[in-house]
């Protein structure tokens, strides 16, 4: 999918109605490995995870925030 967005130049607004950016769990990083990454550099601070969903209807994101949120603690993140 990214190589067609890149290809064709798409707007971001476009990719995110027809579903390029996904639920974080559901994406291409891989946060377990990550997360052992952070234990393994003793990494002791924040980070932030978006998930671009523009334009989207209003109560869509909060569920996801809520369910990233769960996956997060699930895997030991947060």
């Amino acid at each position: 999918m990214q190589r067609e967005v890149e290809r064709h130049g798409a707007p971001i607004a476009v990719t995110t109605v027809q579903g390029y950016f996904c639920e974080p769990w559901r994406g291409a990083v891989d946060f377990p490995a990550l997360r052992d990454l952070l234990a393994e550099l003793r990494y002791d601070s924040f980070a932030i995870v978006e998930q671009d969903m523009y334009p989207t209807a209003f109560d869509r994101p909060l569920p996801i925030a809520k369910q990233t949120r769960a996956y997060f603690r699930q895997i030991g993140l947060g």
